[in-house]
């Protein structure tokens, strides 16, 4: 399954402490949206309580009956915004053809190839190539090197990844490229506890300003990810924590650096124990997202 993987960029500033930053994916299978049973299709609806008088579609997931994500629509304030269909072939995502609606109504062909430890893909828009990336792993099918391509401005960004005993991730680096110069590097490196991430370092070098994003990571007897801390150069800007309940996801709180919440969300399942409504609560802005998933099983 992680051979079908198609790559994105990378880096989440999100809390996912057990997903590490190699080479950021799009989830294209059952098992990648950490899904149950046999999904046929997931509908989701947003709706602003304070705002909207109805759930309005946002977004369609369509897949086969082996669990890949075979149609992804995406829609803004209910009209049609972009159309992402999948080709297989031997396990593999073969094309990706992401069509835009009008006024731009661009359509960009995604193709991949494979050889032993490669992936290589490029994308041409309305025929013409546009960028690509190349993948290199290792026999544990993990990365080691990839490099990220825009052929219309001429720039490129390419990552190098190293690991404890071939297990764990120890440290990524990045350089980007424009013109042939290098405009923005960064490193991150790993700490682990009894095989959890604990923390997280980020330096970055921008116009040679040099920055230090550090997360770290706590979590429960069960091994659930229940804490992170951000820092910048030695100060906390925020932190996030998460709660549990009969095994699942059940609220995740965010707090700026005075400690004052900003933010929440609730999760709630359906029997299959797959995510049925999600409500965001902006403290802030005294504002109230819901988001409703309409699942179809097989």
């Amino acid at each position: 399954m992680k051979s079908i993987i198609v790559l994105l960029l990378l880096m989440s500033a999100t809390f996912h402490a057990q997903e590490l930053d190699v080479d950021n994916t799009q989830p294209i299978s059952l098992e990648q949206l950490h899904l149950n049973g046999k999904v046929k299709q997931i509908t989701t609806y947003r709706q602003t309580k304070e705002i909207d008088a109805k759930p309005i579609i946002a977004a369609e997931k369509t897949f086969d009956k082996n669990g890949l994500l075979m149609l992804h629509k995406i829609y803004y304030q209910g009209r049609l915004q972009m159309t992402f269909c999948y080709t297989y072939k031997i396990g593999n995502v073969e094309t990706l053809t992401e069509i835009e609606a009008a006024p731009y109504g661009n359509t960009t062909l995604k193709n991949f190839s494979y050889l032993e430890q490669q992936i290589k893909m490029q994308a041409y828009v309305e025929g013409v190539l546009r960028d690509g990336f190349i993948r290199k792993t290792n026999n544990n099918d993990q990365v080691l090197y990839s490099k990220h391509e825009n052929y219309v401005s001429n720039s490129y960004c390419e990552y190098g990844y190293t690991y404890y005993e071939n297990v764990k991730v120890k440290q990524q680096q990045g350089n980007c490229f424009k013109d042939g110069a290098n405009h923005y590097s960064y490193r991150v490196d790993y700490t682990y506890k009894n095989d959890l991430l604990v923390k997280k370092q980020r330096s970055n070098s921008i116009s040679k300003n040099d920055s230090s994003i550090t997360e770290i990571y706590s979590y429960d007897n069960a091994q659930r990810c229940i804490k992170m801390e951000r820092y910048i150069d030695t100060v906390l800007v925020n932190k996030e924590t998460k709660v549990y309940a009969s095994g699942v996801l059940k609220e995740h709180h965010f707090f700026n650096k005075a400690d004052k919440e900003t933010k929440v969300i609730n999760f709630n399942y359906d029997p299959q124990q797959n995510l049925c409504r999600k409500s965001v609560v902006d403290k802030t802005y005294n504002t109230t997202l819901i988001y409703t998933y309409d699942i179809a099983y097989f």
